[in-house]
Order: structure tokens, then sequence, then C-alpha cells
């Protein structure tokens, strides 16, 4: 399989989100006193084109905020969907995953979904289910995926554009929530 599939499709029940909608349910989950610790992974292979969407915005997330901006939020290095499981032990708080998901939707469409409202809680190319991992298995309606739907997933290098507009979308607002709740004091 090329790319994630949040296991084949979102769940039937779950309105897909337009415009702004993933900003507006990311700034309310960040807000939250559930979201702290809050964990922030991008993944992702940097030799699938669009596929590497994850690497890129976590890179520039932490290129800008370092790995811990505070005691409140961490940015993992890019990792594989395979070493995810095995680096984050996540005992409270949530986690972001940041992730070319296939959505069956236009190129750059964004959505931000809990895993748990997926079909089966599967996540990542190897269709790995999340409640048979035990470190994440308890905290699945913790566990968020921010994704974006690639264009382009041939073996090359570099985002095509209408991904990268996405991306840059995505670093701006968690930037701008990052500065907003977890340094400037809303939580």
């Amino acid at each position: 399989m090329d790319h994630k599939r949040l296991n084949g499709s979102m769940n039937e029940n779950q309105p897909m989100e337009s415009g702004k909608d993933w900003a507006a349910r990311a700034k309310t989950l960040l807000e939250s006193k559930e979201a702290v610790p809050l964990h922030l992974v991008g993944v992702g292979n940097p030799i699938k084109k669009d596929d590497s969407v994850g690497i890129f915005i976590a890179s520039k997330l932490k290129k800008r905020f370092g790995t811990r901006p505070n005691r409140l939020v961490r940015i993992y290095p890019p990792l594989t969907p395979e070493l995810l499981f095995s680096k984050i032990h996540l005992k409270t708080g949530s986690l972001i995953i940041f992730d070319a998901v296939e959505q069956n939707s236009a190129p750059g469409s964004i959505i931000f979904t809990n895993i748990a409202d997926t079909r089966f809680g599967y996540f990542a190319t190897h269709n790995v289910p999340l409640k048979l991992i035990p470190n994440l298995s308890e905290r699945m309606a913790n566990i968020f995926v921010l994704g974006i739907q690639p264009e382009e997933i041939n073996v090359g290098e570099g985002l095509s554009e209408v991904v990268r507009e996405s991306a840059n979308e995505v670093i701006t607002n968690f930037e701008s929530f990052i500065e907003e709740i977890y340094l400037n004091g809303i939580n």
C-alpha cells in the first residue's frame, strides 16, 4: 500500500471537515486540560513525495520551538510509523500524529480526527491496530490524526504544491496554538 488510509475511510457517521473546521477542533482540544502533556509527531516516508508531509510539518514545528517548548508540549523528531509505537509512551495527555492520509477527497484536504473515530482504530501503512499496541491502546480517545490528502506518492522528494500549501496552513495554525495556549498561558 502506498500511503495511509484511516482503515479504508472515516467512520460513516463522522462528517468530513471543510475549510477551517479542522483548526477549530484542534484548538478546542489543545485548550482542554485533557490535552496536556501534548505530544506532537510527524510520520511518513521521506522518499515518497507527499507521504512525507507529516515529517515536513513536525520538522518545521521542531525547528521553531525545539523539542520541548515547555513542560506541557513535546515535539518528537520525525518517525516512521513502525517506530512511533515503540518511542511514544502515552500515559497522560494527548498525541497528535501529522501524516498523509487517504480520505478520498481533493489533494491538500485537511482532516483532524480522533483515531477512535476511524472504523477499527487502524493507522499507518502496515495497518497496525492501535488497540493491540500496549502503550497506546488504553489511550485511544487521546490519539488524534491530522491528515492531509496526498496528491503524489511516487518515489521522489518534495511535496506537491497543493500539499505544501496545506502543510504551511497547518504549521501556521499550530505555531499560533502553541504560542497562545502553551507559551502565553491558557494551559
